[in-house]
């Protein structure tokens, strides 16, 4: 995603790499990284105008090297990589023949979830995969997070 990437561009550190931000954060909340053969491949939407089908094929792989790992959703902060991986999911399902049902979530609603906002405030209804285990787990880490930054803060 654009949004991590170059950062040799952006000016960021071998010490403080900006690839690694988001995994960081997902950690703090309480999630668990999974590491996967596309975790740093484009999902497909800067193409998505000049050739739809190719941009299917891509979000479609990515979702499905991310479903292959196990993993239990995909984390973005793009707003642009949740269009194509969630809405678009039934067409690249179609584009790379196989079903992956794989929720997406946008990264400020993960951090409303780890901070105990009801999913409806957080248009987790709209998405076109139901993110049903993702609402499971934030049951579990709500108050943990809070305490856990606040841990950090203190320190």
């Amino acid at each position: 995603c654009y949004i991590v990437r170059p950062t040799d561009r952006v000016g960021i550190d071998d010490q403080h790499p900006r690839d690694r931000y988001l995994q960081m954060l997902i950690e703090t909340l309480g999630g668990t990284v999974v590491d996967y053969a596309g975790a740093y491949k484009c999902c497909g939407f800067p193409i998505i105008t000049m050739n739809k089908e190719a941009s299917l094929k891509q979000a479609g792989r990515h979702l499905g090297d991310a479903a292959d790992a196990d993993a239990d959703c995909l984390v973005t902060p793009c707003p642009l990589c949740h269009l194509n991986l969630d809405l678009q999911q039934p067409m690249a399902e179609k584009a790379v023949g196989r079903e992956l049902n794989l929720p997406v979530l946008h990264l400020p609603q993960l951090v409303g979830l780890a901070f105990g906002l009801e999913p409806k405030e957080l248009g987790m209804n709209k998405h076109v995969v139901k993110p049903t285990t993702v609402i499971d787990w934030s049951t579990s880490v709500v108050g943990r997070v809070g305490a856990s930054v606040g841990a950090r803060a203190a320190s």
